[in-house]
């Protein structure tokens, strides 16, 4: 009865309810007495399917009921005010946050996400849906079209991926090589098409949002994409610790959240459209047309996505006191090096490659990359012996064996001794016990240590050599930059000015000459009325005349100057209406001091560069220190 009431209530508002209005009766007296329910709970308690409460939450009463972020339903008088109750965003654990992020940007290339012709001679690369897949729906994947996508995708293993995907956009494409136009099938949202044995599965985790259909709307560069997927995301609840939305309410709130979109069809998730067929279509636009389609995958992502995943699923407390664990929260550890033990180059190094290395004796974690070829093993190689040249226990793993062996070869090589123990299965057994036998069967003798000691001492003052070097290449290098800034200033001032002027800018002295302007332009400002305070202004008739004496003097000390440099000047004499073209005047005059100084600094620093040792000379002796390194 209390229901019935506030029930009766709520409708007394109502004044425009569509003549059908049963139904949304109830689901008002069941929002008014429980504000705050998803419409499953909605459905779940009038005993009504779920499609039903949908069509009229997003239809006749749309303006009636608000949805909040977290896709619970109020009337619009119990609607929660967004700035108190807001909560803050958190995601489960940073790795699975992380994980998922990278999830969603698989695939995604220059050309970005799935894209497949609507229509084509040849087998199509999807297939239309006349109904969302359920949980279980085996018979959907039993079909003769379905085999043969599975086909296409047997034949090409690993380069070609299948997805569900819902709604559908049609994108048109104009060639740029002939005159063919077309339509190009896109989905916005994608659902991985995971097989286990043998048996395809929908993933109904988290949705990939197709990049190409996300640029295309927001018109985002590449570096704002993101950005983009990101906000996307906070506003469909995508990022939180709550559960995964189900795909009905997801869709329907993103064409509530995003009316700027060009919707074709209504998005009726319970009532897919079939008929005419999206290869019939001939207008661009978002259709409510669920897909299964496949696309390329990129190369470089095979395997990655199932590894993503995984590492997702990993809870907090397994990973948290690992390297990994620390990278996720930033708690680096920054450790002291050893300065009494110089940092041995073994095999030659760039300034960015001896940066990393010293980043990885001083910090609990470094991360290097690089492509192939940018020298990665060689700092490995660097970084191990130094470790063992500190004395330190150092694992070295990767899934790769062949980079194992480069980076064994290279180190153990370096000595009549191994350094590194390669442990691994089959072959590496028998090596193992060579190196063991090795160590056990190793002396050292007086000789022995009075050598290392030497060497030692050497390697360090070769490094204090090396070190100095490459200071001094350091501030050549800046030098020279220097030097080529102020040429390029130069080259504009040649441009403003004539030849005689800048000869003559080229002998005055900048201190000189900024001392002669600063007494001109002091004497000017004296003669400024719009300079002067309250009291000078209301006797500046009497104070003018002496004031504008004393700039007249100061005039004739600066036209020496003037005549120097090839400054007209505006005028000789100085009254109340030539005031205005002295102080344009001295405008000039600070461009022309600007001249001097940046000729001279460019004089100076010219010959500062060419008394400084050249690059080339620093270069072929840092090449000998190096060439004098390798003590081990």
């Amino acid at each position: 009865m209390a229901t019935q009431k506030k029930y009766n209530s709520v409708m007394n508002e109502q004044d425009n309810l569509h003549p059908n209005s049963d139904l949304y009766q109830q689901i008002f007296a069941v929002l008014d007495e429980r504000p705050g329910l998803k419409a499953r709970e909605i459905a779940r308690q009038l005993n009504i399917d779920k499609k039903h409460i949908n069509n009229a939450l997003y239809g006749s009463i749309r303006d009636k009921c608000i949805q909040d972020d977290k896709y619970c339903w109020y009337l619009n008088k119990d609607a929660p005010n967004p700035d108190k109750n807001k909560k803050t965003v958190v995601s489960k654990t940073a790795l699975s946050n992380l994980s998922r992020y990278y999830l969603a940007c698989l695939g995604q290339d220059d050309e970005g996400g799935i894209s497949v012709f609507a229509d084509s001679r040849y087998d199509l690369d999807y297939i239309e849906l006349n109904a969302l897949p359920h949980a279980n729906n085996d018979n959907l994947f039993k079909t003769q079209v379905m085999q043969n996508l599975f086909g296409k995708i047997r034949k090409d293993r690993g380069r070609m991926e299948m997805y569900f995907g819902y709604p559908t956009t049609l994108k048109k494409v104009k060639s740029k090589k002939s005159n063919w136009e077309g339509l190009f099938v896109e989905p916005i949202l994608l659902f991985p098409i995971e097989i286990n044995n043998g048996i395809p599965k929908i993933s109904h985790g988290f949705p990939i949002f197709n990049l190409s259909v996300l640029k295309r709307f927001t018109n985002a560069e590449r570096e704002q994409l993101m950005d983009e997927l990101v906000q996307l995301e906070e506003e469909l609840n995508l990022n939180s610790e709550d559960e995964i939305p189900e795909l009905d309410d997801l869709v329907q709130k993103l064409n509530n959240i995003r009316p700027e979109w060009p919707w074709k069809e209504s998005i009726n998730p319970d009532e897919l459209i079939t008929n005419p067929p999206l290869r019939n279509i001939p207008e661009e636009g978002i259709y409510n047309r669920a897909v299964l389609i496949i696309g390329e995958r990129s190369p470089f992502t095979q395997g990655l996505e199932s590894e993503l995943k995984s590492l997702s699923e990993v809870q907090t407390d397994v990973y948290e006191n690992t390297a990994l664990g620390q990278w996720m929260k930033g708690d680096i550890n920054k450790k002291e090096r050893e300065e009494s033990l110089p940092l041995l180059e073994v095999l030659p190094l760039n300034s960015e490659q001896r940066q990393a290395i010293l980043h990885s004796l001083e910090n609990s974690l470094t991360v290097i990359t690089g492509p192939p070829g940018t020298g990665k093993s060689q700092v490995v190689t660097n970084l191990l012996i130094n470790a063992a040249w500190q004395g330190k226990k150092v694992l070295f793993a990767s899934k790769n064996n062949k980079a194992v062996d480069v980076v064994e070869i290279r180190v153990n090589n370096l000595s009549r001794r191994p350094i590194l123990l390669r442990m691994g299965s089959g072959q590496y057994h028998a090596k193992l016990a060579e190196y063991l036998m090795g160590l056990l069967t190793s002396t050292s003798s007086e000789y022995d240590q009075e050598e290392f000691d030497l060497d030692k001492q050497r390697y360090k003052q070769l490094e204090e050599r090396f070190l100095q070097l490459a200071e001094k290449e350091t501030v050549l290098i800046r030098l020279r930059n220097e030097t080529d800034e102020l040429d390029q200033s130069v080259e504009k001032i040649r441009k403003d000015i004539s030849p005689q002027a800048f000869g003559q800018l080229k002998s005055i002295n900048p201190k000189q000459l900024q001392a002669t302007i600063g007494i001109f332009q002091k004497a000017l400002s004296r003669a400024n009325k719009d300079k002067q305070g309250f009291v000078a202004g209301l006797f500046w008739n009497f104070l003018k005349k002496k004031r504008y004496e004393k700039l007249q003097l100061e005039i004739e000390n600066i036209q020496s100057i003037s005549s120097t440099i090839e400054i007209d000047l505006p005028t000789k004499s100085v009254n109340d209406e030539t005031i205005q073209n002295w102080i344009d005047f001295s405008k000039t005059l600070d461009t022309y001091l600007y001249f001097v100084q940046t000729i001279q600094e460019y004089i100076s620093s010219l010959k500062s560069l060419q008394g400084a040792r050249s690059l080339e000379q620093i270069s072929k002796e840092k090449i000998f220190v190096t060439s004098s390194y390798g003590i081990v």
